[in-house]
């Protein structure tokens, strides 16, 4: 019987970082959209000799915990639960169909979270008994105006295109988005890389043997459910050729860990455990053929 003791996957690591990485961002963004409204508003004041203000650091910190609780929890759902929400659809719908989630949920949290956080905030900065009043008024204030709505509509924007992000990122592999961004690959450069190539075995019998929706929703099934233990070994999807998809590593991340040689196994593993619902659904076994160079 052959065993292998697998290394803790470092996902978990990878998962915690992108979910910083969305409230750092989100935060930003948050706080930016404040200050644009904060200064428009001054600007309106002051140009129609106007008495009316606003505090700038109370509204601030308001928002900037919003958005950090937002981040932390929507991250969350981003990372975690893209797979197991969507399923199959994931890289289908999931970018729009999380976008309209967003808008519901952040008409949930508009009347829990800044009431809630309104209230801890305005306990600290005035007197106790007021704290209610304000967090109430403070959350009908926000509730009254079109720029509430504005800023609901942007975010699910936001939360869309954080999405799509990531499914890229889960298509291409860690880090290799961020190089196209950066323009990593612009100029031409060596270097050293493992390789690892996977394709059906007897692909061309079996298309023939089968309607030509049902082999394509089948190997749709099996990119699916490789592309989670390829991330999870810090693989990078290459391309796609017909049946075959070429992971690569560079050659400290393919050896760091064993990451190349877990792969494979993480791969296979997965196929085993989806063996019995492939059969039943897509009447085929025992395809799979992999190579690691």
């Amino acid at each position: 019987m052959r065993t292998l003791l697998f290394r803790k996957s470092v996902l978990g690591l990878k998962e915690i970082q992108k979910i910083l990485i969305i409230t750092l961002c989100w935060a930003l963004v948050q706080s930016v959209f404040y200050i644009y409204r904060y200064f428009s508003t001054m600007e309106f004041v002051h140009l129609h000799n106007l008495t009316e203000s606003f505090e700038f650091w109370p509204n601030f910190m308001a928002n900037l915990f919003f958005s950090i609780f937002v981040g932390l929890i929507g991250g969350t759902i981003l990372v975690y639960g893209r797979y197991e929400v969507f399923g199959q659809k994931y890289f289908e719908h999931c970018a729009i169909g999380s976008g309209l989630l967003f808008v519901l949920w952040y008409l949930l949290l508009a009347f829990i979270g800044l009431f809630l956080l309104g209230l801890v905030l305005y306990n600290l900065i005035s007197e106790s008994e007021f704290a209610f009043a304000h967090s109430v008024y403070n959350l009908m204030a926000y509730l009254s105006v079109p720029s509430f709505f504005a800023t609901m509509i942007i975010w699910g924007l936001l939360f869309s295109s954080t999405q799509f992000v990531l499914q890229i990122n889960d298509k291409l592999g860690q880090g290799v988005l961020w190089s196209f961004l950066t323009g990593k690959y612009i100029q031409p450069r060596e270097e050293e890389r493992i390789f690892m190539f996977l394709d059906l075995k007897g692909s061309t019998s079996i298309a023939e043997k089968m309607e030509s929706g049902k082999f394509f929703e089948m190997l749709k099934e099996i990119y699916k459910d490789i592309t989670r233990p390829i991330v999870e070994s810090l693989g990078e999807i290459y391309q796609y050729v017909g049946d075959e998809v070429v992971i690569s590593w560079p050659v400290e991340k393919g050896i760091r860990n064993n990451n190349a040689l877990h792969c494979f196994y993480r791969i296979e593993r997965t196929i085993e455990e989806k063996n019995q619902s492939i059969l039943k659904n897509m009447e085929w076994s025992q395809l799979l053929r992999l190579g690691c160079i």
